[in-house]
């Protein structure tokens, strides 16, 4: 027991440790044992074959993994090489089917933007900036267009209670 490397252990804190390494020896067995854990168990697994693409990135975040390529390379990497970084053995084979999928629909991508066959995002940007600016023009008529909605329907409720109005008078007199 490491215990006893380290310090000098009379015999009746033996007998005390080895009754409490034995009391949770036996825990560790009825928990692990459980009905409860077992289901946690099987849920866990069941979740972890759900991950589709494994990577080599072990502890470290991707963005640590990028700050590491660019101490190493001198130069700030992109995505496809992170993830090429990541998901690629050392003999340069994606570590599962989903990762090589992966891999080769990022280059599709890059190749048909590189070709101009898909906007780059400047011009996305572009896009995108100028439907805000239209839905924004947009909402602004839609509230003008809602007050002075409401300014006419209180102007013919005011009409209507004329209306009634007038009908009771003459219907009185």
């Amino acid at each position: 027991m490491i215990l006893k490397r380290r310090m000098k252990i009379d015999s009746k804190k033996k007998i005390c440790l080895t009754l409490l390494t034995k009391r949770i020896g036996e825990w560790l067995v009825k928990y692990f044992g459980s009905e409860e854990f077992q289901k946690k168990s099987q849920r866990n697994i069941k979740n972890r074959s759900c991950l589709d693409a494994g990577h080599t990135a072990g502890s470290k975040s991707f963005a640590q993994k990028a700050e590491d390529m660019y101490k190493r390379d001198k130069v700030m990497p992109g995505l496809l090489d992170v993830y090429e970084e990541t998901h690629l053995t050392s003999d340069k084979l994606p570590v599962t089917q989903m990762a090589s999928d992966a891999l080769n629909e990022m280059k599709r991508i890059l190749e048909q933007r590189k070709a101009g066959e898909i906007m780059n995002v400047k011009s996305f940007r572009k896009e995108a900036d100028k439907a805000m600016n239209e839905a924004a023009e947009a909402k602004k008529e839609a509230i003008s267009a809602n007050e002075q909605n409401k300014i006419l329907t209180k102007k013919l409720k005011d009409i209507e209670r004329e209306i009634k109005l007038q009908d009771i008078f003459w219907r009185s007199s």
